[in-house]
């Protein structure tokens, strides 16, 4: 200041020497004049500098970040202006007063996604401490900074009491600071943190901020949700609200919804990603005044209430991803009203039928024009059906409509394509038929097209598209369209996705597509090219490339050195595998599968460091697997239907990744490798229909490979017993043993796999707003996972989720003798049960009623004797049974099942079986399935009981004539005796 005073004195001395000498300048003037240059040289020192502590402080401060190679543009603080400085706020006084990087919460596409803006991450929160220098602070948003290490928050922040905003970076964690009460004129509190627990004492704290008006917390832990629905409830001020991904149930809802002071201050409402369940609660209808509701990604159900129609200020309604049913009074009736409408979403619910339709009127905007205003209307994946209504097209600014993964059906309505707004259409997944219309071409700003999935038909030119020159994205796959263009077309547009799958393109990769610059995504499976992949293809620089079933023929030619994925399966290629895939060094996923590939596998594949997923099954690939493998991220190999020999390579357990190993159907010898058990994250081994030798490792268990699913070793050449050590599998459910040569019993132990018991998870999954896995875990690459396994007489391919269900226990066809274990039954959960083409003896087990899951049995070609149990006719899912060439005596039970399975080749030589569709009549008195004995297993018992009680019986006999039989006999005893008996009764 005192240089600035200074400076003041000067100038108006000058001024006083320029009026005596001139004379000419009014006194105004000059008054007004001297009367600027302060607040012009404040505004110059404002502009040009700032207070020495403060600089430090903001220095220091920018010193603390951190940006990670794929950072956007880095905060640059150049100088010493920092009034200028970006994200810098001053005073009149030139005093550091705002620090302003927020994050952004509302995006074109998912509004209700909170994420950072600026691309940079703080090392440590602590370097907070580095803003106490700036003492006029009063507002401080980091929320757009996301933290680069776990970072605590700071109890420095206590210090800064003058703060109003206050948001933090993204990821904090830990609690509040104790003493944050001490901020008393704090307004607004954002915590878009990942790790922070808000326990009871940081509840407490919250309540003393009474001028809190905004408060902003995402993906924390609460504890006691309940507890913080009171204390929020007791805050006057506040009218914006966020708990996105808090974890809250429906005992907070009811502590907010019932405040009714609380309700009707409400502007802001996000209460996304939670666990509420059930009915909206009706206390939300008296939150007349919200502007911005979000109630997403949580389990809300029914229907949307009648009174939603009354949010008449609302201009931002999310209501996806919940189940619900239905909309009271209509779409058109929630949507009504609503002039400052600009973002609706419904998307992944369960409405269903022609909602759109029935609304046309009331929505029409030649009756209101209440959506006037709407800019963002996304319905997909819901059942809605009938025609897309033409009043759609009459949204004057609408931008973004998604209608995809639905059941609508007739055309696309014409009015579409005069709605000149449009940036994203996507009608993808519905039912529409009829041709597209070249008025398409017209949509200048179109930058996102999606009508994959449809009926569509007819021809597409390049009058479709001339117009389209923002066009990014397009996506024609899955109609029935035939592509026509000019081979000197030139698009008008760049874009960065392609996908033209089952359409006609002609007999050869069209060469239009060459001049997409920006493509990075190439998507044409099904396209029938039967001929060579040009050359200049290799030219692109593409990152994902699919040509699957596109009948393409000949070498595999060079490809762009950025693929990050290749599908060039279900195709016509010959030749070995060029060198030139071993350059792709950023390549993850390789699937060559279903060709003519021949040759050896090559050894390149081992060194390709990225590799993630590796299938070259049904091909011709001959020779030994190569013993080099060195791909650290591999997690699935699958080399299955080919010719490949020699043994299971040692290196194999270098590959700590794999959770998928599929080497059946070829030729490998030797033995199962130890290296295996290193790979103990396997979900799935299949070494099946091998010519493998040796037995069953002792290794092999649940300790080694604790997450096996699935293990089938059938078609090889294995002996021996079956090691007790494979009993402690306790997540597989498909264990296929059959067609080796094993000896020895069925081990009891099988009876306690839990993996064979899991319930049906799959119907929860399908309900849920999260990732969908498996309690066991997820099957690798579970779009294109699949394993052949015989089941109810035939061979089955299971893939996806039908191989995530499958349980199946299948032994059959060795040499396994004894009975057939009643622990067996308490295998509620297994699906299929093959013994078969062994030399098992005893009795089925009475108590095989009790494997309710069970659909497919084959106990043929044994040994067994006895009834067949009555208990059979409880398995209700039952519809595969085989109990032929055994020694199966008595009626065939009966029952509703068993009804349905009565062809006589199930039963076939079983002699001594009788039922009326055997032709043979049953003549004994006792029930169907009756054996008189228990369990084949306690037959030696019931015998020794009944030769001990003949040995008494005998005995009895013995002894009892022995001493009458003398008295009868003899004269004299009997005299003795009768004498001796008369004294003792004396």
């Amino acid at each position: 200041m005192k240089s600035l005073e200074g400076i003041t004195k000067k100038n108006r001395e000058r001024l006083r020497e320029m009026g005596k000498l001139g004379g000419m300048v009014p006194r105004l003037f000059l008054l007004v004049l001297s009367m600027s240059f302060p607040m012009l040289c404040s505004s110059r020192v404002a502009s040009s500098g700032c207070n020495t502590e403060e600089l430090r402080a903001l220095v220091e401060f920018h010193a603390s970040l951190d940006y990670p190679p794929w950072a956007g543009a880095q905060l640059h603080w150049n100088g010493t202006r920092c009034c200028l400085w970006e994200g810098v706020g001053c005073n009149r006084n030139g005093r550091v007063v705002k620090l302003d990087f927020p994050g952004q919460t509302f995006e074109e596409y998912y509004p209700d996604y909170y994420y950072p803006t600026n691309s940079i991450k703080s090392t440590v929160a602590e370097t907070l401490g580095s803003l106490l220098g700036l003492r006029y602070l009063n507002h401080l948003d980091l929320s757009g900074i996301e933290c680069w290490q776990p970072c605590m928050i700071p109890d420095v922040v206590e210090s800064m009491r003058q703060l109003r905003f206050l948001g933090f970076p993204v990821g904090v964690s830990g609690n509040l600071p104790r003493n944050i009460g001490n901020l008393t004129k704090l307004q607004v509190l954002v915590l878009p943190g990942s790790g922070l627990e808000l326990v009871d004492s940081d509840i407490r704290r919250l309540s003393i901020l009474v001028s809190l008006n905004r408060f902003d917390l995402r993906n924390a832990l609460i504890p006691r949700p309940s507890d913080l629905g009171r204390v929020l409830s007791s805050l006057p001020r506040l009218s914006n609200l966020t708990l996105s991904g808090c974890g809250l149930d429906n005992s907070f809802l009811r502590h907010i919804s019932s405040n009714f002071t609380l309700m009707s201050n409400l502007k802001h409402l996000d209460l996304s990603a939670n666990f509420f369940f059930g009915d909206i609660p009706d206390g939300f209808q008296n939150a007349t005044a919200l502007e911005f509701m979000d109630l997403s990604r949580n389990e809300f159900s029914s229907s949307v209430p009648m009174w939603f129609g009354n949010y008449r200020n609302l201009a931002l309604l999310s209501l996806g991803d919940n189940f619900l049913e239905g909309i009271e009074g209509g779409l058109g009736w929630l949507l009504s009203s609503k002039k400052n409408l600009r973002y609706a979403n419904l998307a992944n619910n369960e409405l269903a039928g022609e909602i759109l339709t029935n609304q046309s009127m009331l929505m029409s905007p030649l009756y209101g024009g209440d959506l006037k205003n709407l800019r963002f209307l996304f319905l997909s994946a819901n059942r809605l059906s009938g025609e897309i209504p033409g009043w759609l097209g009459g949204l004057p600014v609408l931008e973004y409509l998604d209608l995809s993964k639905n059941q609508f059906s007739g055309s696309i309505p014409s009015s579409l394509y005069s709605t000149l707004n449009l940036r994203l259409l996507n009608l993808n997944g519905n039912q529409l038929s009829g041709t597209i219309s070249e008025a398409l071409g017209q949509l200048s700003n179109l930058e996102h097209l999606d009508l994959s999935g449809n009926k569509l038909s007819g021809t597409v030119s390049e009058a479709h598209f001339w117009k389209l020159s923002q066009l990014s994205y397009l996506d024609l796959s899955d109609n029935h369209l035939t592509i026509k263009m000019d081979d000197s077309w030139t698009p008008p547009f760049q874009v960065f996705f392609l996908g033209m799958g089952s359409c006609s393109l002609g007999t050869q990769l069209p060469r239009w597509m060459r001049t997409q610059k920006h493509l990075s995504e190439l998507k044409l499976p099904n396209v029938s090219f039967s001929n060579q992949l040009p050359e200049w293809i290799g030219d692109m620089n593409l990152f994902y490339l699919n040509l699957s079933y596109s009948r393409i023929i000949g070498p595999v030619p060079d490809l762009p050195t950025s693929l990050f994925e290749l599908d060039i399966s279900h195709s016509s290629l010959i030749g070995p595998l060029p060198e030139s895939i071993g350059r792709l060094a950023s390549l993850i996923n390789l699937y060559a599968y279903d060709n003519y590939i021949n040759g050896s596998v090559p050894s390149f594949l081992c060194k390709m460091k990225s590799l993630w997923r590796l299938d070259l099954s049904k091909n011709n690939l001959s020779g030994s697997i190569p013993d080099c493998w060195d791909t650290p991220d591999l997690v699935r190999m699958d080399f299955s239907f080919n010719n490949l020999s020699g043994p299971i390579p040692s290196s194999i357990k270098h590959l700590n990744a794999l959770s998928s190993l599929h080497l059946n159907n070829n030729y490998l010898s030797g033995e199962i490798p130890h290296g295996l058990s290193y790979c103990d994250l396997l979900l799935i081994l299949d070494l099946g229909d091998n010519n493998l030798n040796g037995g069953i490792p002792t290794w092999m268990g649940g300790d080694t490979l604790p997450m096996l699913q699935v293990l089938r070793l059938t078609g090889n050449e294995l002996g021996g017993h079956i090691p007790p050590m494979i009993c402690s599998f306790q997540q597989v459910r498909l264990l296929d043993l059959s067609r080796n040569g094993l000896t020895g019993s069925i081990p009891p132990c099988f009876g306690l796999m839990s993996g064979f018991n899991l319930f049906d998870w799959s119907a929860l999954a399908s309900r849920s707003n999260f990732t969908s896995q498996s309690p066991v875990g997820v099957i690798a690459d579970g779009q294109r996972e699949h394993v052949i396994q015989f089941m109810k007489g035939v061979n089955s391919d299971y893939t996806q989720i039908a191989l995530e269900l499958v349980t199946i226990l299948d032994l059959s066809s060795n040499s396994l003798v004894g009975t057939l274990p009643k622990e067996l039954c308490n295998l509620f959960g297994l699906r299929g049960l093959n013994v078969s083409h062994n030399h098992l003896n005893g009795s089925i087990p009475n108590r095989i009623g009790d494997m309710t899951s069970i659909e497919s049995l084959d106990l043929s070609d044994n040994l067994l004797t006895g009834n067949i149990p009555a208990s059979i006719s409880a398995l209700t899912s039952l519809d595969h049974l085989n109990l032929s060439h055994n020694n199966l005596s008595g009626e065939i039970p009966k029952g509703s099942q068993m009804q349905t399975l009565q062809d006589p080749s199930i039963y076939a030589d079983n002699p001594l079986l009788c039922a009326d569709f055997l032709q043979r009549k049953c003549h004994s008195t006792l029930p169907p399935g009756y054996s008189g004995l228990e369990d084949g297993n306690d037959r030696g018992d019931k015998l020794e009981q009944l030769s001990f009680y003949a040995v008494m019986a005998l005995g009895f006999g013995c002894g009892f004539w022995g001493a009458v039989g003398s008295l009868v006999v003899n004269s004299k005893w009997r005299k003795a005796f009768f004498e001796f008996a008369a004294r003792v009764t004396d």
